[in-house]
């Protein structure tokens, strides 16, 4: 007992009295005290042998101190990482095909929902207009094949009725240890409402001087323009 931790000197007399009764123990983690006073995390094994008609136990410890110490700083990051998407602004969708498979508190705010359940018992395409759907669909097989693609003005329903103007940012992951997409989701305010039309009435104007025949030049103060 002076070689174990005492937070689990309960659980080793009860693998004692396993061992006494002819029954193996399983693997087990435990904190072993060394000769200098340090602590160590172990993984025991024990079983029951004969030797020579004495009843004896063969105990077999692995030290697992790395392994504890990697596990401990996966979970931090996992923490800050889940931190991170719960109290981003912004609403991240992860899913496969038109399944969700996580949403964020900010998405359920977003889509006017109670809960995050309420949009993962649904399907994307319940929150999409049939006539965006078309759209959509191209942009998941271009990104389930490799591809990228740029970022979606998209009309969204609510659940609590209203419709809402988002900026949907879609790319691959992996989730769960299988490929999905996560989308990040921004509702779209008046600034970018506006900056959006200029961008597209500049792309107009850019089409429009291209397709004349005659050629077409542009200056400011001295500078050529176009």
């Amino acid at each position: 007992d002076e070689f174990l931790d005492p937070e689990f000197l309960p659980a080793s007399r009860e693998r004692a009295a396993r061992l006494d009764r002819g029954q193996a123990n399983p693997p087990m983690g435990m904190r072993l005290v060394r000769v200098d006073g340090s602590r160590v995390e172990a993984e025991l094994r024990s079983v029951p042998f004969d030797r020579q008609g004495w009843k004896a136990h063969l105990v077999l410890a692995t030290d697992i101190s790395e392994r504890k110490a990697t596990e401990a700083a996966l979970r931090e990051s996992e923490a800050r990482y889940r931190n991170l998407v719960e109290n981003t602004p912004d609403g991240i969708l992860v899913h496969s095909g038109f399944q969700p498979l996580f949403v964020n508190r900010a998405l359920v705010e977003i889509m006017g929902a109670r809960s995050a359940e309420d949009l993962l018992a649904r399907k994307i395409e319940d929150f999409i207009f049939p006539e965006d759907l078309e759209t959509v669909t191209a942009r998941l097989s271009v990104l389930a094949s490799g591809g990228q693609v740029e970022p979606l003005l998209l009309r969204i329903k609510r659940l609590d009725g209203p419709v809402e103007m988002v900026k949907l940012d879609t790319l691959r992951v992996t989730f769960d240890g299988q490929p999905a997409l996560r989308a990040l989701i921004r509702v779209v305010t008046e600034p970018m409402r506006t900056e959006q039309a200029l961008r597209e009435s500049e792309e107009r104007y850019r089409q429009l001087i291209d397709a004349l025949p005659d050629g077409v030049a542009v200056s400011q103060d001295g500078r050529l323009l176009l």
